[in-house]
């Protein structure tokens, strides 16, 4: 069967993470070479030149071709399939440009800075019959699967309810890096609702289905931060903070179940996990403890469950983990499993833009029926 030809839109020379700009090279490129299905053959970025300096920096074939533009990337007869791996700002754009040449498109969580923009690639995508992915690498995860095949099992019988508590990344409160300040803005489309707390719900719904009647409360503890530059020097001392640090939801799952989530952003985390997850049905009760990278790190993660009135058991789900995954950094793990259900046509092990656009409407609805402070 031959390989699934790559063109890669923002591939940068970073060898490690060290925030913006080092995601692309930290989990895309080590989880596509390391796959036998795809083969990288160009990259897009803002120039040619740059595009030839991460050619040279990431050790790529000499044949691996260099664009300057999206539009030139996605009229190279050789590329099957576009990765549009850059800020959530951009993502329309490119998506948009890849599609309109009906090429088959992989695009980053969040899909795209708003719903609009979602839900006009996802129809562009549907009219033009191409195939799509989105970086929602949490349904490929080894725990997410095995939370899917319990609950499908009827282990703890009919799901009564689900309640999440949630602490999100633990970069600091208060002093925030001004090249990130976006993730500040709620209004950005890459912040803390959409980014770690939309990752969380694209899996929470993958699991036990889309919220109805929901309820919501943002609450912005911290309205002010310290902007920091590249050697840690304030640059804004007041930098007005508007995405939300405490998220709270209710609803109704679309299997009937009670469903709270709650995610908070405290300065000193009390609890040795980031992540309690409790799933109580008729027969039995799951408990999930992790990261809060558990999308990323979820060897870190542990599955309990309960039936009747004997212990805990904790359940193995590490058997989920691809042979190939072991050698990758926790960066690129789940990634490369989602790359792997993509080249199977597995749509249970990852989101398409038609899936995606379903979870961003929901996050849509939570932000509309929030009250907000």
């Amino acid at each position: 069967m031959a390989r699934i030809r790559v063109g890669l839109i923002g591939l940068s020379t970073a060898k490690t993470f060290t925030g913006r700009g080092c995601w692309t090279a930290v989990s895309h490129l080590p989880a596509l070479l390391q796959s036998p299905e795809y083969e990288i053959v160009a990259l897009a970025n803002s120039s040619v030149e740059s595009a030839k300096r991460s050619i040279a920096a990431q050790g790529l074939p000499e044949s691996t071709k260099a664009y300057g533009s999206v539009d030139d990337l996605a009229d190279d007869p050789d590329v099957d399939l576009i990765v549009v791996s850059v800020r959530v700002e951009n993502h329309y754009e490119l998506a948009k440009s890849a599609l309109l040449k009906n090429k088959n498109v992989f695009v980053e969580w969040p899909m795209a800075a708003n719903t609009a923009e979602v839900e006009e690639l996802a129809a562009l995508a549907k009219k033009n019959n191409v195939q799509t992915f989105i970086g929602a690498q949490g349904r490929a995860s080894p725990m997410m699967q095995k939370l899917k095949e319990i609950i499908s099992s009827n282990k703890i019988g009919r799901v009564l309810s689900s309640s999440v508590v949630a602490c999100s990344l633990s970069r600091s409160v208060d002093v925030w890096p001004e090249s990130l300040k976006s993730y500040l803005d709620m209004e950005s489309g890459g912040n803390e609702f959409t980014i770690i707390f939309g990752h969380f719900l694209d899996s929470f719904v993958h699991v036990l289905g889309d919220l109805s009647h929901i309820q919501s409360i943002f609450k912005t503890g911290y309205k002010t931060v310290q902007l920091t530059g590249p050697d840690n020097n304030i640059v804004d001392p007041a930098y007005v903070k508007t995405s939300p640090d405490q998220i709270l939801v209710q609803g109704i799952t679309s299997s009937g179940a009670v469903a709270s989530l709650s995610f908070r952003k405290p300065r000193y985390n009390g609890d040795e996990h980031d992540l309690r997850w409790y799933i109580s049905g008729t027969e039995g009760e799951i408990m999930v403890t992790g990261p809060s990278t558990w999308s990323i790190v979820d060897k870190d993660a542990e599955i309990r469950i309960k039936n009747g009135d004997g212990p805990f058991e904790v359940v193995d789900f590490q058997s989920y983990r691809l042979p190939a995954a072991e050698t990758l950094s926790p960066m690129a793990a789940n990634v490369h499993s989602m790359y792997n259900a993509f080249a199977k046509g597995d749509t249970t092990k990852y989101a398409t833009f038609e899936s995606a656009a379903n979870t961003h409407r929901i996050l849509d609805e939570i932000k509309k029926a929030a009250y907000t402070d």
